[in-house]
């Protein structure tokens, strides 16, 4: 049996919009990929992130938006 090393992917997942966004650069934070898209998608700058969880092969980072929410 041969050891097989493959490289992980990691995409952030805005959970109210359905929107996956693939991580391209392997040395990007989260925090830095988040600055990046937020021109984008303006939410992610006030938004939380959970993870990562590990879903069909990839890192899987999962944003919730804290706009429009009491408490």
């Amino acid at each position: 049996m041969a050891l097989e090393i493959k490289d992980v992917s990691r995409e952030l997942v805005i959970e109210k919009k359905g929107v996956r966004i693939p991580l391209q650069d392997p040395d990007m934070t989260i925090d830095e990929a988040m600055a990046v898209y937020s021109s984008i998608h303006p939410e992610l700058t006030t938004s939380t992130v959970t993870g990562p969880f590990y879903e069909d092969d990839k890192y899987v980072y999962k944003v919730k938006t804290t706009i429009g929410t009491k408490g």
